[in-house]
């Protein structure tokens, strides 16, 4: 995906994370001093916030709220693809039975949403897929059924 080409690189270790979160909390505290006219030396609070940022990994881990790394991936049937209902919807289902696994896609109609989340366990990365929002498609089936000849196969209509 093109987003992935400009996104900042993901923190890996604890420590990468403590670093990350303690730093954009500094930029916080100091926005907050910054307006009220006040005086804030970074240096100082640091190790404050360190023990902040700590205790609440700490907490995140205890409530098996584990650091992952999500990705949001934009889905779309392509022309001649097979029909999955895990991840399709047929925008234009006709009378009959729900579409069978495998029909063919004619064309996509609106797009689906995924998520990808990435979890360290047991030193191996976990994968995990779970399809948000089903895209939705137009199926040759419903093609067929339009023109009124189901045995028409790829739009080859007369």
């Amino acid at each position: 995906m093109l987003a992935h080409k400009y996104q900042e690189p993901q923190p890996e270790t604890g420590r990468q994370w403590e670093d990350v979160l303690t730093e954009k909390l500094q930029l916080c505290v100091s926005a907050v001093f910054l307006v009220a006219r006040g005086e804030y030396v970074p240096e100082k609070e640091e190790d404050n916030l360190r023990i902040i940022v700590r205790a609440a990994l700490r907490l995140r881990k205890m409530v098996r709220e584990d650091i992952s790394s999500t990705d949001y991936q934009i889905t779309v049937g392509a022309t001649g693809e097979a029909f999955d209902p895990e991840h399709m919807t047929d925008n234009y289902v006709m009378k009959g039975p729900v579409p069978q696994v495998g029909a063919r896609v004619a064309c996509p109609y609106e797009l689906g949403l995924r998520r990808v989340d990435r979890r360290e366990e047991g030193g191996t990365t976990v994968v995990r897929s779970v399809t948000l929002v089903k895209s939705k498609v137009l199926l040759e089936s419903t093609i067929n059924e339009l023109v009124g000849n189901p045995t028409v196969n790829r739009y080859d209509v007369d």
